[in-house]
C-alpha cells in the first residue's frame, strides 16, 4: 500500500513540476513575444517617421534651392554713379562734384546726390534697370537727357539753369537692383545691403514650412519647436539677417496656416522638463478641431482660422521661447472631396507682424545645405513618439529652379515640393 502512495506522490510532484515548467515557458514565450511585437511596432513607427522626415527634407531643400536659383543673381545689377557733376549751383563756382547714394523714395529705388545748395538731385532707374530714366532737381522732373555711351546729362529749369552730368556705372556691380541676389541671405551680398526696408526671398524656406497630408494617413506632424530645432535655427548665422527673428526668441507668436482643403488640426504641448531630463514626450495639454474650411488665417483660441492676428480678437498666442508645441494635421475629408492629399503651409509671426525663422535649415556653409528634421507620431495607445534626422545636399549652381509638382504656399507666393 505504501508503494502505491509513494508512486501517487511522485506522479503528483512530477505533474506539478511539469505544470510549473509549462507556465514558466509560457510566461517566457509571452515575454519574448511582447518584446518581439514591441520591436516590430517600433520598426513600423521608425520606418513611418523616416519616410515622413525624408518628405520634409525634400520639401525644405526644394524650396531653398528654388528660391536661390532664379537665374537673376547679379546680372541686372546697377550701382549709383561715383560722382554727379553740377554747374550753376554754387555761387562763385561753376562746377561741383557730389557722390550719389542709394535710397528708397516713395517706395522706389533711387540714387540721390545733394550738392551744397541743399536741393537733392534724384535719379530713378528705368524699368529694366538698364539705365536711369528720369532725374529731378528743384521741382523739375524733365531731365531732357542727352545720352552718350558712358554719360547721361541734362539741364534743369531752375533759376540757375543747373546742368548735371555723370558717368554711367558699370553694367555689373555690388548693388543688386532687382533684389534677388540668390545668396541665401535676405539683404543682398551680406556686405552690401539693400536700401532700407527692402529684402528678397532667399530666406523664404527658412521662414515657412510646407507639406502634404494624405487622407488615409491620420494625424501627421507639421511642426514642432523641439530643442534641436531651436538650436539649429539659432546657430545659422544667416538667421541673424533682418527683418526676421529666430523662433527661439519668440515669446508671443501666432501661427498662420494655409490649406487647400477641409482639414483637422491638433495642437499638443509637451512637458519641457520631461523632455529635457529624459527625452520623453509627455503631453500636458492637447486640443483639436475638425472641419476647418480651406483658406489662410491665424490660428484662434478655438482652433479656427481668422484674418486677425490680435490676441484681443481671439488669436491664440504661443510662447515658443519657453514652451514646447507640436502641430498636427489630418485630412479625413479627402475621400469626400475627391482628393488624395491636402497641401498646407505654416509660418509664425510676432505680435507686430515680424516673420520668424521656423525651419531648421542651415544654408550658411559654402558647399552644402543642411536640414534637421523632426517628426512626431501618435501610436494607437495615444502616446507620442519622435525621431530626428539630419540631411544635407550640395548647393547647386542652377540657372533655373528645379521642377516642382506644385507652386503654392505661404508666406511667399510660391513653394516647391519634390514629387515622390
Amino acid at each position: 500500500m505504501a508503494d502505491f502512495r509513494n508512486r501517487d506522490a511522485n506522479v503528483l510532484a512530477y505533474a506539478i513540476f511539469l505544470t510549473v515548467l509549462a507556465m514558466g515557458l509560457w510566461y517566457l514565450y509571452l515575454s519574448k513575444s511582447e518584446i518581439l511585437f514591441e520591436n516590430l511596432r517600433f520598426q513600423t513607427y521608425d520606418s513611418k517617421m523616416s519616410k515622413n522626415l525624408s518628405a520634409k527634407a525634400d520639401a525644405a531643400f526644394a524650396w531653398s534651392i528654388a528660391a536661390n536659383s532664379s537665374g537673376w543673381g547679379f546680372s541686372p545689377a546697377r550701382k549709383c554713379p561715383e560722382n554727379v557733376v553740377f554747374s550753376g549751383t554754387v555761387e562763385g563756382s561753376s562746377i561741383e562734384a557730389v557722390p550719389a547714394e542709394a535710397a528708397v523714395l516713395s517706395g522706389n529705388l533711387a540714387c540721390v546726390a545733394t550738392p551744397s545748395s541743399g536741393i537733392p538731385f534724384v535719379l530713378e532707374y528705368s524699368e529694366d534697370f538698364s539705365t536711369f530714366s528720369t532725374g529731378s532737381y528743384s521741382n523739375s522732373l524733365d531731365m531732357n537727357p542727352s545720352r552718350s555711351a558712358q554719360t547721361l546729362s541734362g539741364t534743369f529749369s531752375d533759376p540757375d539753369a543747373t546742368f548735371v552730368s555723370f558717368g554711367l556705372p558699370p553694367d555689373f556691380s555690388e548693388f543688386d537692383s532687382n533684389l534677388d541676389s540668390d545668396d541665401f541671405r535676405t539683404w543682398s551680398t551680406g556686405s552690401i545691403a539693400y536700401p532700407s526696408g527692402y529684402f528678397d526671398d532667399d530666406a523664404s524656406a527658412r521662414t515657412g514650412v510646407v507639406g502634404m497630408v494624405r487622407f488615409w494617413a491620420g494625424w501627421q506632424n507639421a511642426f514642432w519647436n523641439s530643442p534641436k530645432t531651436l538650436a539649429t535655427i539659432g546657430k545659422n548665422p544667416h538667421n541673424a539677417d533682418p527683418p526676421f527673428i529666430r523662433l527661439g526668441e519668440v515669446s508671443e507668436g501666432y501661427l498662420r496656416i494655409s490649406a487647400d482643403g477641409t482639414f483637422s488640426v491638433r495642437v499638443v504641448e509637451f512637458d519641457t522638463g520631461a523632455l529635457a531630463e529624459a527625452g520623453q514626450l509627455v503631453a500636458i495639454a492637447s486640443e483639436e478641431r475638425a472641419g476647418i474650411a480651406s483658406g489662410t488665417g491665424y490660428l484662434q483660441n478655438d482652433l479656427s482660422l481668422s484674418g486677425s492676428r490680435a490676441s484681443g480678437d481671439g488669436a491664440k498666442p504661443f510662447d515658443f521661447q519657453n514652451r514646447s508645441f507640436a502641430v498636427f494635421f489630418s485630412y479625413p475629408e479627402g475621400a469626400s472631396e475627391g482628393r488624395t492629399h491636402l497641401k498646407y503651409s505654416l509660418g509664425v509671426e510676432t505680435a507686430t507682424g515680424t516673420l520668424a525663422y521656423v525651419a531648421a535649415i542651415d544654408d550658411s556653409r559654402p558647399e552644402t545645405i543642411r536640414f534637421h528634421g523632426v517628426d512626431v507620431i501618435v501610436d494607437p495607445a495615444g502616446s507620442y513618439r519622435s525621431k530626428s534626422l539630419d540631411f544635407s545636399v550640395p548647393k547647386p549652381g542652377l540657372p533655373n529652379p528645379p521642377a516642382c509638382e506644385w507652386t503654392w504656399g505661404w508666406p511667399i507666393e510660391w513653394a516647391c515640393i519634390v514629387p515622390e
